[in-house]
């Protein structure tokens, strides 16, 4: 081992680490030489402090500082350590092609792992699939250390990520998760395919979907998972309904939607009809027909009306005898 090559970033700057951590992938783009990641956990091109992973292509005489491919967390923040560490675990979905995994050990506070694919074009971007703990925590440092290998034999490499300060079994008791590699027949990851059949035109899910919990990282997925929303920034960790994407409850002045706002209950509907109250003093309708409330006439009806009448015929008919 004489001969030294020197490599360093294209754009590096003081204070951005280049070279904290470095990794062989295997040969992610399939021209049959293993290519090297090399993390700059300082960079702060994604805020200060976010990190950033350079990849290059080996070849047959050395590693070609030409085909710098520059790797930043699509979510990136400040202080988020993206690089923290890196790995290459071989072929994670089945496509012939090595893929990298990239630990952000302080990615929103709980650490986030990423995994970029291999391709006849090496190791791009786009591919990025973002791994979080379930039960993840402020200050685990989950992606602290990442690794791979086929646990499985299944065909297709696994991911395992560090999280030396989880406390599920004291303080500071530490664990690691293992996610598998396996996938469908179209050789898209099961988590990635919203089909998980063999067309290979399905295209990978493209939704970003946040744990119910207050600046989280967010994960690529084809539907929100049960705990999962589809916008950052939880109103409310102790109410699992308290989420942007809740339901809002009227009333109950709890802001179920985080809008900030109790949504009202609506009003009784309109009707034409009068209530049983209003029935019973409503005044009586002139209708104008005979034997109504109001006759519409005037006069007035009914037995004592009668007697009247009857007196002015007799007084009548006995004007008219004298006469005659």
């Amino acid at each position: 081992m004489s001969r030294e090559q020197y490599l360093t970033a294209s754009d590096v700057e003081f204070m951005d680490f280049f070279g904290n951590k470095v990794v062989g992938l295997g040969d992610s783009d399939g021209d049959r030489y293993d290519d090297v990641a090399i993390a700059a956990t300082g960079e702060d091109t994604g805020g200060d402090g976010a990190g950033v992973v350079y990849v290059y292509r080996g070849s047959a005489s050395e590693v070609d500082a030409n085909t710098e491919v520059k790797l930043m967390a699509s979510d990136a923040g400040d202080i988020w350590y993206f690089g923290s560490d890196v790995f290459g675990p071989g072929d994670t979905n089945g496509d012939g092609f090595d893929d990298l995994v990239v630990g952000a050990q302080v990615a929103a506070g709980n650490g986030a792992a990423y995994v970029y694919l291999g391709s006849a074009t090496g190791i791009s971007a786009s591919t990025e699939r973002i791994l979080l703990a379930s039960d993840g925590a402020a200050s685990d440092q989950f992606g602290y250390s990442v690794g791979g290998a086929d646990f499985n034999a299944d065909g297709h490499a696994d991911v395992i990520v560090g999280s030396p300060n989880d406390d599920d079994l004291g303080e500071q008791s530490g664990s690691a998760y293992v996610f598998d590699g396996s996938c469908d027949d179209d050789g898209v990851c099961a988590a990635d395919d919203c089909d998980d059949d063999d067309d290979d035109d399905v295209g990978e899910a493209d939704a970003t979907f946040y744990p119910d919990g207050d600046e989280a990282a967010g994960q690529i997925l084809c539907e929100a998972e049960s705990g999962y929303v589809t916008e950052a920034g939880d109103c409310d960790d102790d109410d699992p309904e308290s989420h942007p994407d809740g339901t809002e409850v009227c009333g109950d002045g709890i802001y179920q939607d985080c809008d900030g706002e109790d949504l009202p209950c609506d009003s009784p509907a309109d009707t034409d009809e009068p209530t049983e109250s209003e029935a019973d003093t409503a005044e009586p309708v002139d209708t104008g027909e005979p034997g109504g409330d109001d006759p519409g006439c005037g006069c007035a009806s009914g037995p004592s009306s009668m007697l009247g009448f009857g007196v002015l015929l007799f007084a009548a008919i006995a004007l008219r005898r004298r006469r005659s």
